[in-house]
């Protein structure tokens, strides 16, 4: 019998100390991976390549390139983070990889209108973002496509 117990206490102390950690499904922010992108680049400066998914070409950015994409992280507002219904059935055409020295995020877009802002061990789910009211000038998808094109 004081086998029995004593078995049955030390299950019960395994089961109360094995899971203090509770990780939460909700985001703390809608733009969560966004403000970490703009943290980790205000520490330095990240490299970051296109991958164009239909050829599996890649190529790394040039500065001026590079800065586009960081005006882009600038302009966005709360009015351009969207749900992910919007974008869940579409396939990204390019992706870039923004790659820093303790952290690298990925940046999916599937078209002209919509990309998704996620790191590579991300806990939540990706922020989703429309480039509608964006200057086509910093629009991703045309930055992308052009930089391929001229390579």
């Amino acid at each position: 019998m004081k086998k029995i117990l004593l078995i049955v206490c030390f299950v019960f102390m395994f089961f109360i100390s094995s899971c203090s950690y509770v990780r939460t499904k909700t985001k703390p922010e809608y733009d969560y991976y966004t403000i970490s992108i703009k943290d980790n680049i205000k520490l330095e400066q990240p490299k970051i390549k296109i991958l164009d998914t239909n050829y599996y070409k890649n190529e790394y950015l040039d500065q001026d390139s590079m800065n586009k994409v960081l005006d882009f992280l600038n302009a966005l507002s709360e009015n351009n983070y969207v749900d992910k219904d919007l974008i869940k059935d579409k396939k990204p055409v390019f992706r870039l990889y923004m790659e820093f020295s303790e952290d690298s995020y990925v940046i999916n877009i599937y078209d002209e209108n919509y990309i998704s802002i996620f790191p590579n061990d991300g806990d939540y789910d990706e922020d989703y973002i429309s480039m509608n009211k964006i200057y086509k000038s910093l629009n991703l998808f045309y930055l992308c496509k052009n930089y391929i094109n001229l390579k």
